[in-house]
């Protein structure tokens, strides 16, 4: 199984964050890849929601839709597929206060299934996966930066 992570920063509170991270309007906004998300909350179990995606990959789309859980008292956004193109495909959004706003730590997990293809599919998806998490939080956050860089202007829109 495949592990893609990648951390953040960003000037905005981990409130402000979270809230905008469990809506993920921010992605199809924000990564050129990602071609579509609906999300559609789960009146049944507070907290969490169901989102479709649509996201362009080497020559076609790779759809899914995952059960989207928030936690707010840990800062934190689990997720796992219910179905689609992956044979597994889980992860989370773990957010951490910082003096100048938030540390945003994403991680998934993921296999495609086909054994004979993983060293084509794997490394290029990891690719594809934290280009656009890195896009989407980049042109959707204020002063959204890798860890360790040094802050610059961007704004949420």
């Amino acid at each position: 199984m495949r592990c893609a992570e990648l951390t953040l920063l960003v000037d905005e509170s981990p409130a402000e964050v979270l809230d905008a991270l469990a809506g993920l309007s921010g992605f199809a906004a924000h990564a050129p890849d990602v071609r579509s998300v609906a999300v559609t909350p789960d009146p049944r179990h507070p907290g969490e929601s169901v989102s479709r995606w649509e996201v362009h990959f080497r020559s076609g789309t790779l759809r899914w839709s995952e059960r989207d859980r928030v936690d707010r008292e840990n800062l934190r956004i689990d997720f796992v597929q219910e179905d689609g193109d992956f044979q597994h495909f889980e992860g989370s959004w773990h957010l951490r206060e910082i003096p100048s706003g938030c540390e945003i730590r994403f991680t998934a997990r993921f296999d495609f299934g086909v054994a004979s293809l993983a060293q084509l599919l794997d490394p290029a998806a990891e690719r594809v996966l934290k280009d656009n998490v890195a896009r989407a939080l980049t042109g959707w956050f204020t002063g959204a930066r890798p860890a360790g860089a040094v802050p610059a202007a961007a704004g949420r829109s």
